[in-house]
Order: C-alpha cells, then sequence, then structure tokens
C-alpha cells in the first residue's frame, strides 16, 4: 500500500514510465498529467489530497510562473512542487508554495533523493 501521492506532471511518456517507476519503489502513488492546464483544470474534481506536485518547466501549455500563481490561489498552497528545469526559465520564488528545483538532466539517485528530502523521508540504500 502507498504512504503518500504524488501528481506527475509531464508530457513525455518515457519519463512519466521512468518516474512512476521509481516513485512507485518508495511507496508513493502517483497520478499522471499530460498537461499543466488539465491539472489545474481538474483540481477542483481531484479527491485525491497530494503530499507533492513534480512538474517540468518544458510543458508545451504551461509556464511555471503563472503554474504557481495559479496553486497560491487555490487549495493546493501547501503541497510543495517541484520543477524539473533545464535551467533555461527563470526561477520562481512564492511566498505561498514551497517551490523546489531538480536541475535535467539528473540521476534517477538524486530524483530519488530530491524526492525523500521534501517529503522528509528516510533515505533508502539498497545493497548490492
Amino acid at each position: 500500500m502507498y504512504s503518500r501521492s504524488v501528481a506527475l506532471i509531464e508530457d513525455e511518456p518515457s519519463h512519466v514510465t521512468l518516474m512512476d517507476y521509481h516513485l512507485n519503489e518508495l511507496g508513493i502513488n502517483v497520478t499522471s498529467f499530460t498537461s499543466g492546464q488539465l491539472f489545474l483544470q481538474g483540481m477542483s474534481l481531484v479527491q485525491q489530497e497530494f503530499s507533492l506536485i513534480i512538474i517540468s518547466d518544458q510543458l508545451y501549455d504551461t509556464p511555471i510562473l503563472p503554474f504557481v500563481q495559479e496553486l497560491e490561489q487555490s487549495k493546493l498552497t501547501t503541497v510543495p512542487v517541484l520543477v524539473m528545469t533545464t535551467g533555461r526559465q527563470e526561477q520562481v520564488r512564492s511566498d505561498t508554495c514551497e517551490v523546489h528545483y531538480l536541475h535535467k538532466p539528473f540521476a534517477i539517485h538524486d530524483f530519488r533523493q530530491a524526492i525523500q528530502g521534501i517529503l522528509q523521508e528516510p533515505t533508502l540504500i539498497v545493497s548490492s
């Protein structure tokens, strides 16, 4: 059973598959959205509570600044946001939303550590 749930907003299917796998390995349920607009439009309809929102800053329909501004006006201001960034976009700061950045390309180990750090969960050590 999953202890936490995240919203993953990513339009590249292979990235969704990879992140979904590793999040599930951490005991995290993933609800995927292919666009930021679909997520924002469905916020009021979603009955699920999220522990984290993960979003790419390269989505065709969702610049990060308006996305965060929309979150600031919603009931999701307490949900931290992890922006996966190429560094081409200016970083967004917020007084009401906790916004973190993970720079692409990143190693899966770094992705997992970022998630665990934000959710304040102990790092799982896997021995080979």
